[in-house]
């Protein structure tokens, strides 16, 4: 087996049912806009489509959405994702890390680096896609770029839905290095990927009262 096919295949962490957010409509007088409404309609058509294994008619959904939606906002951003997971559980590897691109720089575009944790997840995807296509160099420092950014965080600060992909992207990349032949690196990436999941797991301690006076 090739080292790329190696990545591809062997060890991949597997691609659970996403867990999606609801999709947010900005409503005037409770009602949305035509584009709102068809952005609403081709997101839950799309889950749904995806949920059944059907990628392509979940892509061609999430895209139709994509179509309605403002370049650079924050339903684009969802929508990219979401049609970039159909095409990454369809193996189209090339076509999800054009989505996720995409997802970057509407990111980029509503954020700047305020929120590390949503670039580094998107950053995290990219990183990703390279390592299926064999583009083993950049995957590495995608990943690094992205667990650079994570870790700027208190890990149980991170929103919820990022924490699985904050422990997905060190997965990935410990794997990648041994395809590569980096047990050395692996091993550093492993140690300290194990530390910040061990602080998820620990309950957050309650802010201390102040002493009445």
């Amino acid at each position: 087996m090739s080292r790329i096919n190696e990545f591809t295949e062997a060890g991949r962490v597997e691609i659970k049912e996403p867990d999606f957010r609801p999709f947010e409509l900005l409503q005037e007088g409770g009602q949305g806009t035509d584009a709102q409404k068809r952005m609403q309609d081709s997101y839950e058509q799309g889950r749904l489509a995806l949920q059944a294994g059907d990628t392509k008619k979940a892509e061609k959904l999430f895209k139709a959405g994509l179509d309605a939606a403002k370049p650079l906002s924050k339903e684009a951003h969802l929508l990219n994702n979401a049609a970039g997971l159909a095409c990454e559980n369809g193996k189209d590897w090339a076509e999800a890390q054009k989505y996720y691109r995409e997802a970057l720089k509407c990111s980029k575009a509503l954020i700047g680096n305020r929120d590390g944790s949503t670039i580094a997840s998107d950053l995290s995807d990219i990183a990703r896609m390279d390592g299926r296509q064999g583009k083993l160099e950049e995957a590495d420092k995608g990943f690094r770029e992205a667990e650079r950014m994570f870790e700027k965080f208190d890990p149980k600060d991170l929103p919820v839905r990022y924490r699985a992909a904050f422990v997905r992207s060190y997965t990935e990349h410990i794997h990648l290095l041994y395809v590569k032949g980096d047990p050395e690196g692996a091993a550093e990436v492993s140690m300290k990927g194990d530390l910040l999941r061990r602080l998820l797991e620990q309950p957050k301690a309650a802010p201390k009262r102040k002493k009445e006076t």
